[in-house]
């Protein structure tokens, strides 16, 4: 498995989180 790859998924869901908050 890529780490980069889940930390960017994670990544985003904060990111995305961040916004709708």
């Amino acid at each position: 498995m890529h780490q980069r790859s889940l930390l960017c998924l994670i990544c985003v869901f904060v990111f995305r989180d961040d916004r709708v908050s």
